[in-house]
């Protein structure tokens, strides 16, 4: 029997993931919902996993069933192109923002947030989730990828270069809820194409 030599159908164009969709913090939530603001370069969901082959004596390879996963880590990177306070607080987990006032200015003006961190992370630092918000062509459905209990973990970088804006490039990782660790931390939303 002849069979197809590509994958290409009648819908095919109908189920594709097009752009960089907009980044959301706390989304669907009642409270604290917010679009982090403009991205440059696209974002990225990850979900990376280790699966441990069981060895079994007798066994020529790997065997159907032998297999387990060890870990799983699910990420969201955003290429952040608006700047606000807010979010750079949210790239340095623990950090804080205090009014600043210019001492040389007369009279003295409060001017700049001041963002530092004097305490290690706690709860309240985590989000609830972080979430991509894509387009699917043939449907006005989105696709989201969400990473759950999220937290900046990988530090800080901001370039400043001519004739270039700075890209604020955040990577919110998944932990798992300590009440249900059989549950990973994140989800992906695909719309029902009929």
């Amino acid at each position: 029997m002849s069979r197809k030599t590509h994958g290409i159908t009648t819908e095919t164009t109908k189920r594709f993931s097009i752009d960089s969709g907009a980044v959301f913090l706390n989304l669907g939530e009642t409270v604290g919902e917010r679009l982090l603001g403009a991205t440059r370069g696209g974002n990225t969901f990850t979900v990376e996993q280790e699966i441990k082959i069981i060895e079994v004596d007798g066994a020529k390879g790997p065997l159907k069933g032998a297999r387990r996963i060890t870990e799983s880590s699910a990420k969201i990177k955003a290429n952040i192109l608006e700047l606000t306070t807010a979010n750079i607080m949210l790239a340095i987990s623990g950090s804080t923002a205090t009014n600043w006032t210019d001492p040389t200015s007369t009279p003295a003006t409060n001017t700049h947030d001041e963002i530092r961190r004097v305490r290690n992370i706690s709860d309240l630092d985590y989000v609830k989730n972080i979430a991509i918000v894509g387009k699917v062509t043939g449907t006005n459905e989105n696709i989201i990828c969400m990473v759950y209990n999220a937290l900046a973990d990988e530090g800080l970088e901001l370039a400043f270069e001519d004739k270039e804006e700075g890209i604020l490039e955040v990577t919110f990782t998944a932990h798992y809820d300590p009440a249900d660790l059989s549950t990973e931390p994140w989800g992906i939303r695909f719309p029902k194409i009929v």
